[in-house]
């Protein structure tokens, strides 16, 4: 070999080839010196683009609806035991609570919303880094959304309750319930938001399971 071909099997693999009586280099070092990836970098899987649409769309409903069912069958199930006391008024407030609960969970419902559509934009173009950038901002903003509403419906509550027809024992049995309930609002949005990028990823089991934890 010359004074070049030596030159190149430093800076790569000499492979020999028989058929051709030649050898070839291959390199394992790029222009500027640094070493070269033998695998190209891996792109990020957009499961929706492929497969069947009918599928998708059952799948992610079916696995969506057991989530949002969990979040409002707790609910349910502690007006059932409340009632089962024989007190109107505790009954009563769980009602009026739940009112205020629902546009409380709205924010959360709304940060999930934002959160799995841009991460699926993301990786649907490709953008692994973008789609985690995307999520992150999202939980974050989520987040302090949740902290700030959660302080504004704490210090209202009794302005709340009075509006939509609370009163009495009642309202004060509803605003000590919101008051347990209210200041974990931000788990319950980062749950939500979560699965939410889950299901962007295409991972309805765990998008499941995040709401339901």
């Amino acid at each position: 070999m010359g004074p070049r071909r030596i030159r190149a099997v430093v800076s790569g693999h000499a492979l020999y080839s028989p058929a051709r009586a030649t050898w070839h280099v291959k390199p394992t070092r790029d222009l500027s010196g640094d070493p070269m990836s033998s695998t190209p970098a891996a792109r990020p899987v957009a499961r929706f683009l492929e497969g069947s649409l009918l599928r998708h769309v059952a799948v992610m409903s079916m696995t969506t609806s057991v989530g949002v069912i969990a979040l409002f069958l707790v609910d349910f199930v502690d007006l059932i035991f409340i009632s089962m006391l024989g007190r109107a008024e505790l009954a009563a407030a769980i009602g009026y609570a739940g009112v205020v609960l629902f546009f409380t969970t709205s924010v959360g419902i709304g940060v999930s919303i934002a959160a799995g559509a841009l991460v699926a934009r993301a990786l649907g173009e490709g953008d692994g880094e973008g789609a985690r950038a995307n999520a992150t901002y999202a939980l974050t903003f989520g987040v302090l959304a949740a902290l700030l509403v959660s302080a504004g419906a704490l210090g209202t509550l009794a302005f709340w309750l009075r509006l939509i027809g609370a009163s009495g024992e009642t309202e004060r049995l509803a605003t000590q319930y919101l008051t347990i309930i209210v200041p974990s609002m931000p788990i319950l949005l980062l749950g939500m938001a979560t699965g939410a990028v889950l299901r962007a990823y295409g991972d309805a089991k765990r998008a499941m399971f995040a709401t339901l934890v």
